[in-house]
């Protein structure tokens, strides 16, 4: 089966798959395995060793970024990764939630403007406000520095290139760098890459600045602040940080956190104002375990939400940010039916598919938040759910995703209720890096200022 382009792509896979326990495409010139079955995934967890590299295919977010810690490995995947995992620990995060609640607060007030109207896209202004908050948390500034018109713009155009990258792996005959510098695609994507590389540079030309004032000043500043790393630490051989390795890594992990953040709240959300029973049941708990309408949240308060916990990770079971997860098999891979994977296959897991085996999930299709109760993931084995992927090259950010979106929901939640005139049959899924729903989130928003919370 030849590949073509987004939704297409979603509604051929999900078609195929349900004749058939396994099956193999060409992804571009590549024939490649299509993995979904329980027992040949843990098979390939347990050969984990022997699939350290990413498929071949993910050497075209290299139009995007030099060096990334989501394609890398050896020497720049290791450097990456000793930093980038600083900015996400559990010190740092703690440090983070008081960007997550005012610039969530700022989204509140903006919202206000909708209450009562008609149904309206939810993704331009969910989008100002995590951009705001990852040029708060990631580079030490004040979102202000740049206008909202420039933030939603850099969002656009983070988008755009995904979706680039996206349509150059679905067209074969662009896999050949001397025939895509020709394409219009190229053009595009160079476009979208100066753009966001030039708007990173403002934000690390700025926080320099300011870091070497503070220095010179003698003025320690008051939490950790993960670009500060670079001008102070050295690359393994000894040599300092470029820009362009800086602007690499900026770009890697704020383009990362945009996009899988935003996704999974969109469908949060959207998910919220189709089951309203569901949406209640949210509401009640934040009322009961949140005192105070409007105070700032912490890490204890956010780690009480466990019916909410149940609800994010059923959103992400049904609609995982990571869909399709691919892997180059660097030595031989037997699997669990008796055959095996060849050394240099390029093998790709159909997350999405795995997360809906009746075996595990009954009415798999069913949104059904109860099968995160404590009792029933106990009782199904940990590779059957893999929303951000698996193993040492697990998406290290989830963490972090998840406390924006428990922070955000709960703000959202505190002051609106959400409605939709949609279902999930008007969702206009489409495979691409990340699960794109091509039909946004459109939602309408009722105040909740007349509802006392004790």
């Amino acid at each position: 089966m030849e590949l073509a382009s987004g939704t297409k792509i979603h509604q051929k896979i999900c078609n195929i798959t349900k004749l058939s326990s396994s099956i193999g495409l060409f992804i571009g010139p590549f024939f490649s395995p299509l993995i979904y079955d329980s027992e040949n995934v843990s098979q390939l967890i347990k050969s984990e060793n022997h699939m350290q590299e990413k498929a071949t295919q993910y050497k075209f977010i290299r139009s995007l970024v030099d060096r990334s810690i989501l394609i890398d490995s050896g020497l720049s995947y290791r450097e990456s990764k000793r930093i980038l995992l600083d900015a996400v620990s559990h010190a740092n995060l703690k440090e983070y939630l008081i960007s997550f609640n005012s610039n969530t607060r700022n989204l509140v007030d903006d919202l206000s403007s909708k209450v009562g109207g008609t149904e309206f896209n939810l993704e331009i202004d969910l989008s100002f406000c995590i951009i705001s908050i990852l040029i708060d948390t990631i580079m030490g500034l004040d979102a202000s520095i740049m206008t909202r018109d420039e933030i939603i713009l850099f969002a656009k155009e983070l988008d755009n290139s995904l979706n680039y990258i996206s349509s150059r792996i679905h067209r074969a005959w662009l896999y050949p760098d001397f025939l895509y510098k020709f394409s219009n695609l190229f053009k595009l994507s160079n476009q979208s890459r100066m753009y966001l590389r030039n708007f990173c540079g403002k934000l690390i030309a700025a926080r320099e600045k300011k870091f070497q004032s503070s220095n010179q000043k003698g003025v320690k500043t008051a939490r950790t602040v993960f670009i500060d790393k670079y001008f102070v630490s050295k690359r393994d051989d000894g040599s300092e940080f470029s820009i362009d390795n800086i602007t690499d890594d900026v770009l890697s992990l704020i383009g990362a956190g945009f996009d899988t953040t935003v996704i999974s709240l969109g469908f949060v959300i959207i998910m919220l104002a189709i089951n309203q029973d569901v949406q209640k049941k949210v509401f009640q708990e934040i009322t009961e375990k949140l005192k105070g309408n409007n105070r700032y949240l912490d890490t204890k308060d956010l780690n009480e939400l466990h019916y909410l916990d149940q609800v994010i990770y059923e959103t992400w079971r049904l609609y995982p940010p990571l869909p399709v997860l691919g892997r180059l098999a660097t030595k031989d891979i037997d699997l669990a039916n008796g055959g095996y994977l060849e050394k240099g296959t390029n093998l790709w897991i159909f997350v999405m598919k795995l997360h809906r085996d009746p075996t595990f999930y009954p009415d798999p299709d069913r949104f059904n938040p109860e099968n995160f109760l404590p009792e029933r993931v106990k009782e199904r084995p940990s590779e059957v759910y893999m929303p951000f992927g698996f193993g040492t090259r697990k998406c290290f950010g989830n963490i972090f995703a998840k406390l924006v979106i428990k922070t955000i929901l709960c703000h959202l939640l505190r002051n609106y209720q959400f409605h939709t005139t949609k279902t999930e049959e008007d969702f206009q899924l489409a495979l691409e890096v990340t699960l794109k729903n091509k039909s946004g989130i459109p939602v309408s928003i009722v105040s909740r200022e007349n509802i006392e919370i004790s």
